[in-house]
């Protein structure tokens, strides 16, 4: 049997993912790791890819981008960047922040995608923020409370 190519590999994940049958992809994956592809960024790459659009567990992506600097290639930039854009997109900030710090310390940093990456978490980080000023300003006593509490404080010292 001829052995299967990246290539092969690339189209049969697009093929499994456009068609919906998510539980085989992994099974194309392992049979690819199987076959001696596993040094192959383009193979680990676009199984980042499928994790991160389908609604396997969130943890998945983790585990597959740590199984990849123990088994596979070095990740690149496209890898940390699909990692950072699936944990941004989530609302995870703290965790694609983290992928950042871990592409910047692998000399990553100045590349194209790890810089749009990290662009898309700060305006993510942002919002975030801007949602939690309503909470905040509900949770700060108004003046009319803070003076009635001091009224009575000083009420409490002349009697």
């Amino acid at each position: 049997m001829k052995r299967p190519t990246a290539q092969v590999a690339l189209s049969a994940f697009r093929t499994l993912q456009k068609i919906g049958l998510k539980g085989q992809v992994l099974g194309v994956f392992q049979s690819l790791v199987d076959a001696g592809l596993e040094r192959d960024i383009r193979v680990w790459n676009a199984a980042l890819g499928y994790v991160s659009t389908s609604r396997i567990n969130p943890s998945s992506i983790d585990e597959l981008i740590g199984d990849m600097q123990w088994f596979g290639p070095k990740p690149n930039a496209e890898s940390f960047s699909i990692v950072i854009r699936f944990h941004t997109s989530a609302g995870r900030v703290s965790q694609a922040r983290y992928y950042i710090e871990q592409a910047e310390i692998l000399g990553l940093g100045n590349s194209e995608l790890i810089r749009d990456s990290i662009k898309e978490t700060n305006r993510a980080a942002t919002s975030e923020m801007i949602d939690l000023i309503p909470a905040l300003l509900r949770s700060i006593p108004t003046q009319n409370t803070a003076s009635q509490g001091s009224s009575n404080s000083q009420q409490k010292k002349d009697s």
